[in-house]
């Protein structure tokens, strides 16, 4: 009996993040996206982007986090989302909707999620509530984004709802975002 999977198959990593293989990174990288760059979030309280990630086996979510830079103010939500638009968890959600403010500057940032997430295709989303907010992101274009598959939502102040509706992406940027399936990664 051999423990090896299919030819393709790849285990995945403890953690997983926007330039991960598994997400818009793997292809961003021959895009030439593979960059973290302190960046403005620019929008007051709308705009939510997504991130393509496909899970090839089911996934247990100990944490999600990001990457905050130099200037941290207002809120954040992190999430999950199905190819429909359907919430699967969010930072806010698990919060007891409770807005979650933007904390320690230069360093990361993580909430608890618990959840296990089966094989399959999901969206990455990342909102925040200030203007002058600074998160790492990897430069883009939006014809580079569309190719990785990105998009964007629009959202009321910064909380990414029970379902999205999503757009063509036109940002610059592209958020880092992680997840893990270890409780005591960051």
């Amino acid at each position: 009996m051999s423990l090896s999977g299919p030819p393709d198959f790849r285990p995945l990593m403890p953690i997983l993040h926007t330039l991960s293989p598994e997400s818009a990174g793997g292809f961003g990288k021959a895009l030439g996206t593979s960059s973290l760059t302190s960046t403005a979030w620019g929008t007051t309280n709308t705009l939510a982007i997504g991130v393509p990630i496909i899970l090839p086996v089911a996934y247990t979510v100990a944490k999600i986090g990001w990457a905050n830079a130099a200037t941290v103010t207002g809120t954040v939500d992190a999430g999950f989302y199905d190819e429909a638009g359907n919430r699967i968890f969010s930072v806010r959600n698990l919060n007891g909707d409770v807005n979650v403010s933007q904390t320690g500057a230069s360093a990361v940032q993580s909430a608890t999620v618990n959840q296990t997430l089966q094989a399959g295709r999901y969206y990455i989303f990342f909102t925040l509530s200030g203007t002058t907010a600074t998160t790492l992101c990897a430069p883009t274009t939006a014809v580079k984004g569309r190719a990785q598959g990105l998009v964007q939502a629009t959202v009321t102040t910064a909380i990414l709802a029970s379902t999205l509706t999503y757009a063509v992406f036109n940002q610059t940027f592209m958020p880092f975002v992680a997840i893990t399936n270890r409780s005591t990664q960051f």
